[in-house]
């Protein structure tokens, strides 16, 4: 072990080392120190408490950092130029992509950067120190990810990849697949006969794609928001309705309702937010979440919009699924702890104490016939893993330790199923979508001059 409470670790001299760590829940800042922790000082605390400073990159003559940082919705932002040794911070690239890795040349002239400006996936940027105008270096079909530049700037290196995903069903004929190009967020209607996914679109612009819905007994496939890049979506209980958000250039989310059947035009419910993560519950209401204050928080609305109730009094940081009975929630919120900074939990909607499903980077929901509980057990590499879990009779929940699930080890005691990836719940434990994904990348070098 050589640091606990530490990521994206950079040495900056022999014996000082820069990374970023944990203050409190999952806010992740950037400090230096000796490589024993000594001489502990922060660099960049992000203001906002739920974002998350993950990489970080010391400028050749240890004046400016560069800091790649995830926002309120779990997306990446516009990197941060940071004074090292503090002061006044501001966005650096094009504005407003999302930025996932930085590089400095030796000379400390340019910043280079990644950005999904103006595209789908991240491409190189470059700017001059310190206002230039970003120009785009790659424009290549794949995606790029990481930059190491030549000791003589001369050239840069970067993995650029290409994966393609596929929606998939399970039910009682086995597994087929139900989607054709790169579709991903499977949901399946209450009675199970139909599929809803995202599409992506021939388009360079937007977020993650249109939506489309298959027919499980025909396997006919057709757009139900044609020209609408749809970021996530929930439908109704009679599937003759879907509630989606989209996110603008600024990116601010916006909330609508929609018909699946081209019935209405769709209307915008709530705009200019964060994240809303909304969801239909076996009632036809809507949950969602709202920020307020710089505080989210989970609300109940009905899906025109109207009688916003507010469901949670303590803060969130995202919302997961509603119980078939519509007793629960399950919502994600921070710990801080030294061990554990997230953690999921069912709220009673009716009022009550929260009870603690699993501690780490995991989230639950139900089958749509209130049987079996999906937990959702991610790693910090990208992998996940569903652990399906029994619901007594005559109970919303399945039977827990009193502080909740802390590993996967007590989950694989009690599971009776383990399944690779994320499925989505059917109406029962035997039909559930799945995305696959396959990738392929290798290691390219860019001349820069």
């Amino acid at each position: 072990m050589l640091l606990s409470n530490a990521t994206g670790l950079s040495w900056i001299d022999p014996h000082h080392v820069m990374f970023s760590e944990i203050k409190t829940g999952v806010h992740l800042s950037v400090v230096t120190a000796t490589e024993s922790r000594s001489e502990l000082r922060d660099v960049y605390v992000p203001p906002n408490e739920n974002h998350m400073a993950h990489f970080s990159y010391l400028s050749p003559d240890h004046k400016w950092v560069l800091v790649a940082e995830m926002g309120d919705d779990k997306a990446m932002i516009p990197c941060q130029l940071v004074p090292f040794s503090g002061g006044s911070v501001r966005s650096v690239g094009p504005q407003p992509g999302a930025c996932d890795y930085a590089a400095w040349s030796p000379d400390g002239k340019w910043m280079y950067l990644s950005s999904e400006a103006g595209s789908k996936v991240s491409h190189i940027w470059r700017q001059a120190f310190p206002d230039g105008v970003p120009q785009r270096l790659t424009a290549t079909l794949g995606e790029e990810a990481g930059i190491a530049i030549a000791p003589d700037g001369g050239s840069l290196i970067t993995s650029v990849f290409n994966s393609e995903s596929s929606v998939w069903l399970h039910d009682g004929r086995g597994e087929r697949q139900i989607s054709q190009g790169n579709s991903c967020c499977p949901q399946l209607s209450s009675d199970g006969t139909k599929v809803f996914y995202l599409q992506e679109q021939t388009s360079d612009t937007g977020n993650t794609g249109e939506l489309w819905v298959s027919d499980v007994a025909t396997g006919q496939a057709s757009r139900v928001l044609p020209g609408i890049d749809v970021d996530r979506f929930s439908v109704s209980p009679d599937a003759k309705r879907v509630t989606f958000e989209t996110v603008d250039a600024q990116k601010q989310h916006h909330l609508w309702l929609a018909s699946t059947e081209h019935r209405l035009a769709p209307r915008e419910l709530r705009s200019s937010g964060t994240a809303f993560i909304p969801q239909y519950s076996p009632s036809g209401k809507i949950y969602c979440v709202i920020s307020e204050g710089g505080h989210s928080y989970l609300y109940r609305l009905k899906d025109d919009g109207a009688q916003k109730e507010k469901i949670t009094s303590d803060p969130i940081v995202y919302a997961f699924g509603i119980s078939p009975d519509e007793r629960f929630a399950i919502v994600g919120r921070t710990l801080n702890r030294e061990d554990k900074w997230w953690d999921a939990e069912a709220v009673p909607i009716g009022g009550g104490p929260w009870v603690p499903l699993c501690a780490s980077w995991c989230d639950a929901n139900w089958s749509r016939d209130g049987k079996v509980m999906y937990v959702y057990w991610r790693s910090f590499s990208g992998n996940t893993k569903t652990y399906v879990l029994p619901i007594p009779h005559g109970s919303d929940l399945p039977k827990l330790p009193k502080s909740g699930f802390q590993s996967e080890k007590e989950l694989r005691g009690v599971a009776t199923q383990v399944l690779e990836g994320a499925p989505a719940p059917g109406p029962d434990i035997f039909h559930y979508a799945f995305s696959k994904t396959n990738s392929l990348s290798n290691l390219y070098r860019i001349p820069l001059r």
